[in-house]
């Protein structure tokens, strides 16, 4: 997919009301002023996490050509010619449902009860020669081990469902599944959908679905709804995100899965610093002055520094251009009270491997936000010495971040490659996520974290993965640590 078009920055965070967290955005001098701020302590708590529910044909298994096969077949024997647009129309109900439809569609004056055994005959050979879609086990699995909660609804049978569940070796995934026996009424009525709500009282839901009938299911159940579907198609309405791969749909559910909302996947990352001046009221920057010079009164080491804030984004195939501006600490200070504010700081984070395939992490201490979390190492701002002329140095500034937060030898280094941008959720800050590999004088078996840190973490990637599901974690840094493969 070639995809050019900007994306602008959020206008607002998804919850005014949520406090601004951006001290992992800022230099060392700032965040040492700033863990002495008149801030509110972070009271936030970890969200229960949501639980997501896949659809089974067309998102699971490849089954839609073959089922085209069997409606085809089906609709000759009634004497009618195929026709694509009616099978999409029949995306989502029941096997009564659809028999009843072609049957009022073609005239059919057979029986229902030998229209539908008919029917089902064609459907077993279909799901006999089903295949899981590309990427969808090894999905499926990722998000198991990331100990998240899935579900599975399906408008075919409970005998069909599960034989060819068990085929593909999926059921196993699943904690529970809702089949098309067990509702009255099929998609687009959301029925199936709030049977499986039952199951999980109180949480929060996300589909997987290829339909628009799917869509408007969920959707009317009260889910977030990810589109998978070719790229031409255009967004249903009510869907919230649009993927066309199954790579896709993980890293679009790991972001939700811990508050850090994966923006785009690259190859190779430019981010060019362009002129830009957040248009405000007269009275907003009254507001701002005020805030900074209270904030000065509390804490004179506050300093107002230059800091970078993401704007906008463009992706090329495998490129991503990220444009940023440059703005100042009392704007963030700000952001606290005023979280309408225009400015989205920018940060880097790393997962770092040594030679042996263990990742670091760290435990924060004496902060202001995510005290007592745990993060990966390094992970800070862009500060001025790699920020300077129209673009920032976000390896440079890694590098920079790595003698400071530990003592690992700078050049031991054996590459940093930036992949992935990311965006905290409630906070509305961007990181973009890079990965680490250093050489042999590096060993992570003995302290080597700075004394800002408090407890240290070294684990092979998959160990971490485990350990962290038990562990209070920074977001951009539990989605990180998924999505990230040893070098």
């Amino acid at each position: 997919m070639v995809a050019s078009k900007w994306h602008p920055g959020f206008p607002t965070l998804s919850s005014a009301a949520a406090p601004v967290h951006f001290e992992r955005v800022l230099g060392k001098r700032a965040k040492r002023a700033l863990s002495h701020a008149p801030l509110a302590p972070d009271t936030e708590t970890m969200a229960e996490r949501p639980v997501f529910v896949f659809d089974l044909d067309g998102v699971l298994i490849d089954s839609l050509p073959v089922l085209y096969d069997a409606y085809a077949r089906f609709v000759r024997g009634l004497g009618s010619v195929p026709d694509a647009a009616e099978f999409d129309r029949l995306n989502g109900p029941t096997v009564d449902g659809i028999v009843d439809e072609l049957a009022r569609a073609h005239g059919a004056t057979e029986d229902r009860a030998i229209l539908r055994s008919r029917y089902d005959a064609l459907l077993d050979d279909c799901y006999e020669r089903a295949r899981a879609v590309p990427g969808a086990l090894e999905t499926l699995r990722a998000l198991r081990g990331a100990h998240a909660d899935l579900a599975l609804v399906t408008s075919a049978s409970s005998a069909r469902a599960s034989t060819v569940l068990q085929r593909l070796g999926l059921r196993e995934l699943f904690q529970h599944v809702v089949t098309g026996d067990e509702v009255t009424h099929s998609k687009p009525a959301p029925e199936i959908y709030l049977r499986l709500g039952e199951r999980y009282p109180g949480r929060s839901c996300w589909a997987v679905e290829d339909s628009r009938n799917g869509v408007a299911a969920a959707v009317a159940a009260g889910m977030q709804v990810v589109f998978f579907a070719p790229v031409g198609e255009a967004l249903p309405k009510g869907a919230s995100r649009h993927a066309t791969a199954m790579g896709q749909v993980y890293d679009i559910l790991l972001g939700e899965l811990f508050g850090s909302e994966h923006v785009a996947r690259y190859d190779r990352l430019e981010v060019q610093i362009v002129r830009h001046q957040p248009e405000l009221e007269p009275a907003t920057r009254r507001r701002i002055g005020e805030i900074w010079k209270r904030s000065q009164r509390l804490n004179p080491a506050l300093f107002d520094g230059p800091v970078l804030s993401y704007l906008a984004h463009q992706q090329r195939g495998g490129e991503l251009l990220i444009q940023c501006f440059r703005t100042t600490y009392r704007f963030l200070m700000a952001k606290l009270e005023l979280p309408e504010l225009p400015v989205w700081p920018l940060g880097v984070s790393a997962i770092t491997f040594d030679q042996q395939g263990r990742v670091l992490m760290g435990q924060r201490r004496g902060v202001t936000e995510y005290d007592g979390y745990f993060e990966l190492v390094p992970s800070g701002g862009i500060n001025e010495e790699h920020s300077a002329g129209d673009r920032a140095d976000v390896v440079g500034q890694l590098l920079q971040e790595l003698a400071e937060e530990t003592t690992l030898p700078v050049d031991d280094v054996a590459e940093v490659r930036p992949f992935v941008l990311l965006r905290d959720r409630d906070h509305g800050v961007y990181d973009i996520g890079c990965t680490i590999e250093v050489g042999p004088r590096s060993n992570f078996s003995t302290s080597v974290l700075a004394a800002e840190y408090g407890e240290q973490m070294a684990l092979p990637l998959e160990q971490m993965r485990d350990r962290a599901a038990h562990l209070q974690i920074v977001p951009a840094s539990g989605a990180l640590l998924h999505m990230a493969d040893r070098p």
